[in-house]
């Protein structure tokens, strides 16, 4: 009996509810809007559309031309300086750490491997990978002579 009275209670609050909703347009917030005012004729619009349209120049427009350029890179570095940074960033185990909705710091073996690939980075291995990526070796890891150019 109580539950009865309960779901009766809860429907008699949802047909209320939707009775009382009530919808607004834009008029009633901002007032009607005035009618426009043409200061030119039909016959003079479509000559004016005609005239852009054989006049204008059909542009593509890039990101530049809302947000201008982008500032000059500072320092350019090599396919293979970026690709030896891209093998110790996964030799260190961080390739799969931003994939999903986790977040890293949440992982604490995220901390020892980002010191990793620090130490890789700043090493010798990041000389002897970039060396063994310019020269083409096949085994990683191995480092190639360097040579002066």
């Amino acid at each position: 009996m109580n539950d009865t009275k309960t779901l009766l209670a809860i429907a008699a609050l949802a047909v209320a509810g939707a009775a009382s909703a009530q919808t607004h347009s834009t008029e009633d917030y901002f007032g009607t809007l005035p009618a426009a005012q043409s200061t030119l004729s039909r016959a003079e619009v479509q000559a004016d559309l005609a005239q852009f349209n054989r006049t204008a120049v059909v542009r593509n427009h890039s990101t530049e031309d809302y947000f201008g350029a982008l500032p000059a890179a500072q320092g350019q570095l090599s396919r293979a300086e970026v690709q030896a940074d891209l093998n110790l960033w996964s030799r260190a185990g961080l390739a799969g750490s931003a994939s999903g909705d986790r977040q890293q710091s949440a992982d604490p073996a995220y901390t020892e491997r980002l010191a990793t690939y620090q130490r890789l980075r700043s090493g010798p291995e990041y000389v002897a990978e970039v060396s063994r990526l310019q020269t083409g070796s096949s085994v990683a890891g191995t480092a190639a002579p360097v040579t002066a150019n």
